[in-house]
C-alpha cells in the first residue's frame, strides 16, 4: 500500500517538474501607455494621464490608463493577446464588452523636482514604499509592482525610463505566474512633449510602450497535474509489483 507520504510527496514532485518545465522569463508588453512627468511637491513624479490625487493603487478604471493591446510571452513565445475591440453597432467608437486592460502609474519620488534634459540619470527615485505600476483587465487578472529603483532620460527624440521592481501580488492570464519577486521594467516614448529652450523640465508627455520582464512559469492546470501524478504512481506500483512478484 502506498502511503500518505509518498503520495504528497509524489504529487509535490510532480508539480515541480511540471511547473520547472516551463520555467522562463515573462515578457509582458503593453502598448500605447500613456504618462506624464511633473512637479510632486519637491519632488518629481511619473504617473499616468488618468491618475487623480490623492488616487491609484485602487484598480479603479476610472483612475487608470486604457490600454490597447498586451501580449504576453514565456521564453519569448508568444502565450496570449488581449486586445481592446471595437464594438461594430450602433456605434463604432463603442469598446466592447470584451476583456479591456489599464495601467495604473505612480513612482511618486523622482529627484529633482525639475529634470535636467539630455542626460541618462540613474537612482533617481521609486514610488516611496507603495505601489508604483499596476496592470488589471476587467476580467478580474492584475498584477501589482512597488518600484524600488528608476533610472530615466528624456531628449526631444525620446523619453526613456528603466526601472526595477518588488512584486507586490499577481494573478496572470494564461496560467502564468512570476516565480522572483524581482521584476524589470522599461518604457519608451518618441517625441515626448518637452519645454523648448530649456536645460530641465518639470513636464514630460509620452505615449509608448512598456515592457515587465521577470523569471516565470506556465503553472499547470489542477487536472493535467493529477493526470500526470497518477501516471508516475501507475507506473511506479507496476514496477513494484515486478519486483516483489
Amino acid at each position: 500500500m502506498i502511503s500518505r507520504f509518498a503520495v504528497t510527496a509524489g504529487l509535490a514532485a510532480c508539480l515541480t517538474l511540471c511547473m520547472s518545465a516551463s520555467a522562463a522569463q515573462i515578457n509582458i508588453i503593453l502598448n500605447d501607455v500613456d504618462l506624464q512627468y511633473g512637479q510632486n511637491g519637491t519632488t518629481g513624479r511619473i504617473d499616468d494621464v488618468e491618475f487623480t490625487s490623492p488616487g491609484g493603487g485602487n484598480l479603479d478604471p476610472q483612475e487608470a490608463d486604457p490600454l490597447e493591446a498586451v501580449t504576453y510571452e514565456l521564453g519569448g513565445q508568444h502565450v496570449l493577446s488581449q486586445v481592446k475591440v471595437l464594438g461594430a453597432d450602433p456605434d463604432p467608437l463603442v469598446i466592447s464588452d470584451d476583456t479591456r486592460q489599464w495601467i495604473d502609474v505612480n513612482i511618486a519620488q523622482i529627484l529633482p523636482p525639475s529634470f535636467p534634459l539630455n542626460s541618462y540619470e540613474t537612482g533617481v527615485g521609486n514610488s516611496g514604499g507603495g505601489f508604483g505600476v499596476d496592470l488589471f483587465t476587467s476580467d478580474g487578472y492584475s498584477l501589482r509592482l512597488g518600484i524600488d529603483t528608476i533610472d530615466m532620460i528624456a531628449t526631444p527624440g525620446v523619453w526613456f525610463w528603466t526601472a526595477t521592481a518588488t512584486l507586490l501580488s499577481q494573478d496572470l492570464p494564461g496560467n502564468l505566474m512570476f516565480v522572483d519577486d524581482q521584476i524589470t521594467l522599461s518604457y519608451t516614448a518618441t517625441l515626448p512633449a518637452l519645454p523648448l529652450g530649456s536645460t530641465t523640465t518639470d513636464f514630460i508627455g509620452g505615449s509608448g510602450a512598456m515592457t515587465i520582464s521577470g523569471e516565470g512559469v506556465i503553472v499547470p492546470e489542477p487536472g493535467t497535474v493529477l493526470l500526470s501524478f497518477l501516471a508516475l504512481t501507475g507506473s511506479a506500483m507496476v514496477t513494484l509489483r515486478r519486483r516483489w512478484g
